[in-house]
């Protein structure tokens, strides 16, 4: 992407976070200012800050002090990397500005020169890094902040292995139903990848005969009863979710090897002869390259 149209798009694009006065209370994750008006040391920071913290960041950027300013004015700021603008009457003018308004937030300047890095000092800068930085820079200045941002601990998710025979896992732990049908029908749901399923669909799928319709959709919620509550025994609830008549899985909470299968490009996925949860008929429609 041209650095222009970077800069535009990330300037109008930014995310928007819930404003927290307390500094110290724990958020979900870590709101970082990026101020620098070289546009490929910016595009440069903003890449490597787009994966140095888990949860991923939200980044804000700005081009000019009084850009900055206006985030300061609105947003949540825990961590301003930030170039020293030498045209302003008082070049770090805009930094006191900042710390007044957020007493904890950390700066860290990012400079071309070690010329600024006793008044940085003085201003009890969190870390002073030297252009071009890095990844090992940036972490480093992420691990050592001033001021500590408490984020709170990303969801546990549970590891899903279709490829082969289908099993869940729990901690490394293979996760045990009470009803092998329940274990079926969230194989089913996984398969569908968040679209929601209803109760007729799952008594095709599971049954291929057309018998008793009112007994099979009684054992359909028989199975998700069990698979909710296996599930929330183990502090998976949020896994599943549940409409009047329909059923899904919440795919943020999963570590699944066939959706991370589905987002390598083409040329990764020629040749791949493994089959998907071949334990159950119904899965020998799902091949591996569909998408």
């Amino acid at each position: 992407m041209p650095l222009f149209d970077f800069c535009e798009t990330i300037c109008a694009g930014r995310e928007s976070s819930a404003r927290n006065d307390k500094g110290f209370a724990r958020v979900s994750k870590m709101n970082i200012l990026i101020a620098d008006n070289d546009l490929v040391e910016l595009r440069r920071l903003y890449l490597l800050l787009q994966t140095a913290t888990d949860p991923r960041p939200t980044l804000f950027v700005a081009t000019t002090p009084a850009q900055a300013a206006a985030y300061a004015r609105t947003e949540r700021i825990d961590v301003v990397f930030t170039e020293i603008f030498p045209g302003e009457p008082d070049a770090f003018g805009p930094i006191r500005s900042l710390q007044a308004r957020h007493p904890a937030v950390n700066i860290i300047i990012v400079s071309g020169s070690a010329d600024y890095a006793f008044p940085a000092w003085q201003l009890h800068a969190s870390d002073y890094l030297l252009k071009p930085v890095d990844a090992g820079a940036v972490r480093a200045a992420l691990d050592n902040l001033r001021y500590p941002v408490p984020v709170k601990p990303a969801p546990e998710k549970l590891t899903v292995q279709c490829f082969g025979n289908f099993e869940v896992f729990f901690r490394g732990e293979v996760i045990h139903f009470d009803r092998s049908g329940a274990k079926e029908v969230l194989a089913y749901l996984i398969s569908r990848r968040g679209a929601s399923v209803t109760v007729s669909e799952l008594c095709r799928v599971l049954w291929e005969d057309e018998g008793n319709a009112t007994q099979k959709k009684s054992y359909v919620r028989t199975y998700f009863t069990v698979l909710k509550r296996t599930l929330e025994a183990l502090g998976l609830g949020g896994v599943l979710r549940h409409t009047r008549n329909a059923y899904a899985v919440n795919t943020a909470l999963l570590d699944c090897d066939y959706y991370r299968y589905l987002e390598q490009p083409l040329a990764a996925k020629r040749g791949h002869q493994a089959k998907l949860m071949s334990q159950y008929g119904w899965a020998e429609s799902l091949h591996p390259m569909a998408t």
